[in-house]
């Protein structure tokens, strides 16, 4: 047993983490070994997918947080716009802290209130896709009639509230 009365626990090089190898093992395990832990905060970045990165939403409030654990990845994020600066095309986030891991798309769900004129949409839920290998994603409602949609940068309110959380899996 190891026994710390006071400090921290350090591992000195890289690659190296607590093993639980000693532990019952399912079928498809491909490691054992928990070598990263990280938390801070991020800042996202909001565009229209015609306009690109470099036409951003202002924002009065933009914070956003992340927990990293091994290779999962939890970020939150709240977000008041102010303006859309002429932003136009599909409504996207970027500048996530990690890339997502490529194999897959990750899907979450988020919350926009004010989201669309005329109110139609006000305090819906929406579907964020985490584009492979990227920092960005792309968001998705659905229709009535259940067709999906991307969410166009017309359809978000200049002054909307965005609250978003999501679990993904890191590109390393």
């Amino acid at each position: 047993d190891l026994n710390i009365e006071d400090g921290n626990l350090k591992i000195g090089t890289g690659g190296h983490g607590i093993d639980f190898s000693t532990t019952s093992d399912t079928g498809g395990m491909t490691s054992e070994l928990l070598d990263d832990y990280e938390e801070g905060t991020w800042t996202p970045t909001w565009y229209g997918s015609s306009s690109g990165s470099g036409t951003t939403f202002s924002t009065s409030s933009n914070y956003a947080t992340y927990v990293k654990i091994g290779k999962i990845i939890h970020v939150r994020a709240w977000a008041v716009f102010t303006n859309k600066n002429s932003a136009t095309g599909n409504f996207y986030m970027g500048g996530l802290p990690f890339s997502n891991n490529g194999s897959y798309n990750v899907t979450s769900n988020v919350r926009i209130d004010n989201y669309a004129s005329g109110g139609d949409y006000n305090g819906e839920h929406a579907t964020v896709y985490f584009a492979d290998g990227s920092t960005v994603t792309y968001w998705q409602h659905q229709d009535d009639d259940g067709t999906v949609m991307n969410i166009d940068v017309d359809d978000i309110n200049a002054n909307a509230n965005i609250m978003f959380n999501a679990t993904y899996e890191d590109w390393a």
